[in-house]
């Protein structure tokens, strides 16, 4: 049931950060201010548990958390729980939709939900309880695995630590009903990790740390490419097709796009490294705001064709192409709202004008490759002109952040999580995710004017490295450590 992800050691990891002159400085304040408290922590393991090894953002920080705690010397460990009870799926995916404030989902728990909510969770700690010392340190990650502290702490009186990746600054009847749900599930915790305070119940206002996801920017997803190793990969996962060899072989698993009849099939030529690019990249989910997107990028170009203005300023957006990007639904079988969501686009893309349609394509990525995946969406974001994360309700959105390290101007909604990394007409530019007449004025305003997206994007790299990169998470789970080893 429950498995231990295993992180191959990577020798002189931190040297990898040294030779880079903007991250050298950090890194070396880390390493001082770890050195202590990882000496106290010796005999303990820090145990990092959530629902999920791959797809998602919390499954993609692990590896680097995991990586970056161990290089500077602590013991540090991630599993993740598992099970093939759909209804668990089900029950879990509408706590994260009630967390996030939707109304659209029932409100009313069971005696049956909560026993299903621990049994599974009872399940894999009878497991896990065996590998696990009564001194070491419990992260979880989200409310799949919330049941487990409680349990484990019973079973062997370790501290833990609960992680929420989630969350709305609105409360309402939805929020209110999923709190109470849990709140028995934190008898035993000794502390809560926020990415904002205004997503906490009452309840834990006084256990709270506030500590925002944060990118690791030599990942695969992250570190730099050259133009020619973004031909190479957008070539190699089948993205785009090559008219000569390419020095990488193709990828074991290639990306798809959906045909102008709904079909799904092979890549075609869609002049990606030769026109305008809006891009936006997400899991399929009503809350990302890809209709209305869909909807303001249609509504511009209609614009611009009635204008008839074939001017130099509007060349640009004229040509522009919006590329929307998620997971293949081969990849996301148990994600029933997922497929759902991506049914509403495609039905949405096939119904287009022709005219509208050649100038949009929906990307369907291969994730059976964590690093090809990772590749693929660094390199569509390096070519972009435009990067938009257009959600209805996003806790923080690490797509954005990744935009903002590589220079790209961001366009994004007024979701709570995204303004706690935008600062609108400095480092992006902030829109009304449902407002298609806006959507498309805000895509015009800086499709045409080079100027603005140039000193957006070099606004947005100048503020990430020192705001929005792993270094400053890691410093603040080492305060969290110290004051857990000093009580």
């Amino acid at each position: 049931m429950t498995r231990i992800v295993d992180i191959a050691e990577q020798p002189l990891f931190l040297e990898r950060y040294l030779v880079h002159p903007e991250l050298r400085n950090q890194i070396q304040l880390l390493k001082e201010k770890a050195s202590p408290i990882a000496a106290r922590c010796k005999d303990r393991c820090i145990w990092m548990i959530n629902s999920a090894a791959r797809g998602g953002g919390v499954a993609e920080m692990m590896p680097s958390i995991i990586t970056f705690l161990r290089a500077l010397g602590f013991s540090a460990k991630w599993a993740v729980i598992e099970t093939e009870n759909q209804d668990f799926f089900a029950l879990t995916k509408r706590i994260h939709n009630l967390t996030h404030g939707v109304t659209q989902v029932s409100r009313d728990f069971s005696e049956n939900d909560y026993r299903l909510f621990e049994e599974v969770n009872r399940q894999n700690a009878m497991q896990i309880e065996q590998a696990i010392k009564p001194q070491d340190i419990l992260i979880l990650h989200d409310p799949q695995v919330l049941p487990l502290g409680n349990l484990l702490s019973q079973a062997l009186g370790i501290k833990f630590l609960w992680r929420c990746h989630i969350g709305t600054n609105r409360k309402n009847t939805s929020t209110e009903a999923v709190w109470d749900f849990l709140q028995p599930f934190f008898e035993n915790c000794v502390g809560a990790i926020f990415t904002a305070r205004e997503y906490a119940p009452e309840y834990l206002q006084d256990r709270i740390t506030i500590i925002h996801p944060a990118i690791d920017p030599l990942t695969d997803k992250n570190r730099h490419l050259s133009f020619t190793e973004i031909v190479e990969i957008l070539c190699a996962g089948g993205l785009v097709p090559a008219p000569h060899p390419v020095a990488i072989a193709d990828f074991s698993h290639r990306a798809r796009q959906i045909s102008t009849d709904g079909r799904l099939q092979d890549c075609e030529d869609n002049g990606l490294f030769y026109r305008p690019t809006v891009l936006q990249i997400s899991r399929w989910d009503r809350l990302k705001g890809w209709n209305h997107l869909l909807e303001g990028f249609a509504r511009m170009k209609r614009e611009l064709q009635r204008s008839g203005a074939n001017t130099a300023e509007n060349r640009f957006p004229l040509l522009a192409r919006l590329i929307l990007a998620g997971p293949d639904p081969a990849y996301i079988l148990d994600d029933i709202e997922g497929a759902a969501a991506f049914e509403e686009i495609r039905q949405m893309f096939v119904s287009l004008d022709p005219d509208i349609q050649s100038d949009v394509t929906v990307y369907l990525l291969p994730m059976a490759s964590h690093s090809e995946n990772a590749l693929i969406v660094n390199a569509l974001q390096r070519i972009a002109s435009v990067v938009v994360q257009n959600s209805i309700e996003e806790a923080f959105g690490l797509t954005v952040e990744e935009a903002l390290w590589k220079g790209r101007p961001v366009l994004v909604s007024t979701a709570f999580g995204l303004r706690l990394q935008i600062d609108d007409g400095v480092n992006g530019v902030f829109v009304d995710a449902t407002d298609a007449k806006q959507i498309s004025k805000r895509l015009l305003e800086l499709l045409a004017t080079p100027q603005h997206r140039s000193a957006l994007g070099e606004m947005a790299k100048y503020l990430t490295v020192d705001n929005a990169l792993i270094f400053n998470k890691i410093s603040k789970y080492i305060d969290v450590l110290s004051l857990l080893v000093n009580t």
